[in-house]
């Protein structure tokens, strides 16, 4: 009697620690983004744009008007420019 009480309580103890965590919904990744990072560093907001077809691009856009795709920027490949309408 002993041994299947002992039994039940092991497997009772090992089923609980398989639940899941509901509380983590709301947490932020751990890492920021560094292109977005170095765009607000330099006074820049960063705006995400979504084109046709659902891909992502996301631009640093300054106060004066002047935009740049933000990983082309943090990687020195260009600076800000105002663009044509």
């Amino acid at each position: 009697m002993n041994r299947a009480i002992a039994i039940a309580l092991a497997l009772l103890l090992s089923i609980s620690g398989c639940g899941s965590d509901d509380n983590n919904d709301n947490e932020q990744p751990g890492v920021a983004n560094p292109a977005s990072v170095y765009c607000e560093e330099q006074g820049g907001t960063v705006d995400i744009r979504t084109d046709e077809s659902g891909s992502q691009t996301g631009y640093c856009v300054f106060s004066d008007g002047s935009e740049v795709e933000e990983w082309a920027y943090y990687r020195g490949e260009a600076e800000p420019a105002v663009p044509s309408e």
